[in-house]
């Protein structure tokens, strides 16, 4: 595992959203990330104020999909 600032995508409510520059831990061998509780905490806080209306995820224009 190495440790490393990462934008982390996930799904939220049926939107996808974007953490940017979020420390976790990324396996060298397959890529996985894994966040360590630190940044865990930090996406439940972020999480809970989505929820109750005390954070608002900023509007993307375009989304971009490439083959791999």
């Amino acid at each position: 595992m190495e440790e490393k600032r990462v934008n982390l995508p996930f799904e939220y409510k049926g939107c996808l959203a974007l953490i940017k520059n979020i420390n976790a831990h990324v396996c060298k061998q397959c890529g996985e990330t894994y966040l360590p509780p630190r940044s865990d905490g930090l996406v439940k806080n972020l999480i809970d104020r989505l929820d109750k209306n005390r954070a608002r995820l900023q509007e993307v224009k375009a989304v971009v999909e490439t083959a791999a």
